[in-house]
């Protein structure tokens, strides 16, 4: 394989490994940030814990999560509290973690501490998706009749819990902070990988097919998911 090839290769893998993430993460983050918002204006100081808390609570269990993997000393976790009340500086919970900056392994591991609410809610909305109302994964197929294929009671706890789950997609200040302290460390690497990955001769179109599709239908589903919320919270805050 030549130097272009390969630098092909390098390109997609960051594309599809850091590119692609932090652009999605960037606007699913604000979408869901100016829904909360909307709805908070709207509807008062109750609406975070109302609409919010289990959304909240595996927010902050995928940081804890992934901090745990990566080695990093949890100094405290509040997976939920009411974000108005004193000293609570507006937050509805947090994970405070410590790291060793003189150690790759958790100095990169901030990015991905930084990220992981991303993952964490998709996976969690995914398993209840599953559980609940698993003919939505159909949708295509079965159109207007996917309302008719599960119990009024479960699509309804289905739709307050990805409710929850999807207001929980935003990224803190913190958020970022740890994901940028994190995220020269992981280019390096991705760099490597590329070069790899290239050296073996790998396939660029089964690169693209196996690696950036993926990549690309799992962020445009949640920036789907996450405008279809914050165009809801539009309609219930329109004078």
């Amino acid at each position: 394989m030549n130097g272009i090839d390969i630098l092909k290769i390098v390109g997609m893998v960051l594309l599809a490994l850091l590119i692609i993430p932090m652009l999605a993460a960037g606007l699913i983050s604000a979408l869901t940030t100016r829904a909360n918002t909307k709805l908070l204006s709207r509807f008062g100081e109750r609406t975070p814990l109302i609409l919010g808390w289990f959304g909240v609570i595996v927010h902050e269990l995928s940081h804890a999560l992934m901090a745990i993997i990566f080695r990093h000393q949890i100094d405290q976790i509040k997976l939920l509290q009411n974000p108005f009340s004193k000293d609570h500086n507006g937050r509805l919970g947090y994970v405070s973690h410590a790291w060793d900056p003189t150690s790759r392994y958790q100095t990169i591991g901030n990015f991905f501490i930084g990220m992981a609410p991303i993952f964490g809610v998709s996976l969690v909305m995914w398993l209840i998706t599953k559980l609940l109302w698993p003919a939505i994964f159909e949708l295509n197929q079965l159109g207007w009749r996917v309302l008719l294929t599960g119990s009024w009671w479960q699509i309804l706890i289905w739709l307050y819990l990805v409710v929850n789950l999807t207001l929980a997609l935003n990224m803190s200040d913190a958020d970022w902070q740890n994901t940028r302290s994190g995220m020269l460390l992981y280019c390096l690497v991705l760099l490597v990988v590329g070069v790899i990955l290239g050296i073996v001769n790998l396939s660029i179109a089964g690169l693209y097919t196996q690696l950036v599709m993926p990549i690309l239908i799992f962020y445009g589903t949640l920036l789907v998911v996450s405008s279809i919320m914050y165009l809801i919270a539009t309609l219930l805050t329109r004078n």
